[in-house]
């Protein structure tokens, strides 16, 4: 599958790649990425990154805001053929399809940012590469008390080349430091937006169908019985 990053949530204006060939997973690959237990959101998203993503041409220079909707996609295009997609949630088995799930757009508002005052330090701001996110991850990778939002603007203030000064920052913000960090959380986190399954009442957080999409390959696809060569 050939992707235009115009097509991305970023809509291709923090990047130099005009195309994303991203092909399905390999068996070898799947099996790579089932081996590993991950402890916390941070190693999750570290092995996202290094069996999902490592093996597309240039991928550090992809945009970090773009970051799950291309772990998403090329888990789908690994787990099925077919638009429509099979997912089960509490026991119940749903059905939805591939057009029903939006990503929001990267707004002008957060692109128009240069710099964010944070406890008296002016720190500039720039939406990070996957590649800067990645460098950030492996920094703070082992530490349970993060989650990848707050990785998220931490890299985007430069804590992936001045680590010191920007965790400082972050940890000492109080009051209306928190109302500025909280502003900007809401513009560069949660591209994805949640998705109403047709035939259901469940309301599905694609982060969750991000995690669970190798388990849908066997109810999404059939067996070709044509492949078994018996005696």
């Amino acid at each position: 599958m050939i992707i235009s990053s115009s097509n991305l949530p970023s809509k291709g204006k923090l990047s130099p790649i005009e195309l994303v060939d991203l092909k399905p997973l390999t068996y070898k690959q799947i099996v790579k990425y089932n081996s590993r237990k991950n402890t916390n959101e941070i190693s999750k998203t570290i092995w996202d990154i290094e069996c999902i993503l490592s093996d597309i041409p240039c991928y550090e220079s992809l945009s970090a805001y773009d970051l799950k909707s291309l772990i998403f996609t090329r888990k789908y295009i690994s787990a099925t053929f077919n638009d429509k997609v099979k997912v089960t949630i509490n026991g119940s088995l749903y059905h939805f399809d591939v057009s029903d799930l939006s990503f929001k757009e990267i707004s002008d508002e957060l692109l128009n940012i240069s710099a964010i005052n944070i406890s008296g330090t002016v720190l500039p701001f720039n939406v990070p590469t996957i590649g800067r996110l990645y460098k950030t991850l492996k920094l703070l990778e082992g530490n349970d008390g993060l989650d990848l939002r707050f990785i998220m603007i931490a890299t985007s203030l430069g804590a992936d080349t001045n680590y010191s000064q920007v965790m400082d920052a972050l940890s000492n913000a109080t009051q209306g430091d928190i109302v500025t960090i909280d502003y900007l959380d809401k513009l560069i986190n949660d591209p994805l937006n949640d998705v109403v399954i047709k035939g259901g009442e469940a309301v599905v957080n694609v982060s969750d169908t991000i995690t669970d999409i190798f388990r849908f390959i066997r109810i999404n696809n059939e067996l070709d019985r044509d492949k078994i060569i018996n005696k």
